[in-house]
């Protein structure tokens, strides 16, 4: 019987979906590689999906 091994594993893999979704708000400090984010596009990235130029017209629109 691994049902128990089957709800430690469910367990963790909430966990991780948690850690994901809530990792990632608006952070200071751009994410380092191997964290555990999203990637979400309509959010403006300098250098992926905004012009490098266009970053300080950014804030004119907040």
């Amino acid at each position: 019987d691994h049902y128990c091994e089957l709800l430690r594993v469910s367990c963790q893999w909430q966990l991780l979906k948690l850690l994901k979704w809530a990792s990632l708000g608006h952070p200071q400090d751009p994410p380092k590689p191997g964290s555990l984010v999203l990637f979400f596009p309509t959010c403006p990235q300098p250098g992926i999906n905004v012009y490098p130029d266009v970053t300080d017209d950014l804030l004119k629109y907040v």
